[in-house]
């Protein structure tokens, strides 16, 4: 009988501590988004490239209207195309719908191959 009371408690600790470690990540996940959302809005062109990128790694609503204007607005290609890498990552219909425009009406011939590919594989992916 002691080992099973022994063996509950102890259950009930690990337990507690993955909860606890749960949201521990979920806290600093949206601080790392946070953070990249600043990055995105840097006049550091490197900086917000790199920012813009990494969002596509966070599964995070936080990020999808930031990286729809900078599909839409950036003036720099990598920053429009790394907005369409990212988009496409999420998978947001919204941001899919981005992707399939910027394919078809974006200034750069560049961003527009690069978003043909994109959206084609997102077509081939979930057809």
């Amino acid at each position: 009988m002691k080992n099973l009371v022994a063996l509950f408690l102890l259950f009930a600790v690990v337990v507690s501590a993955n909860s606890n470690n749960t949201k521990t990540a979920t806290a600093n996940i949206d601080l790392v988004v946070e953070n990249l959302l600043v990055g995105a809005e840097s006049e550091n062109i490197g900086l917000k490239t790199s920012s813009v990128i990494q969002l596509g790694k966070y599964d995070s609503d936080k990020s999808v209207n930031p990286l729809l204007k900078a599909l839409k607005d950036d003036n720099n290609e990598s920053v429009r195309i790394s907005a369409a890498i990212s988009l496409y990552k999420l998978g947001n219909p919204r941001g899919i719908f981005a992707v399939k425009r910027a394919a078809k009406f974006d200034d750069s011939q560049r961003v527009r191959k690069i978003c043909t590919i994109l959206y084609n594989h997102y077509q081939d992916q979930n057809s």
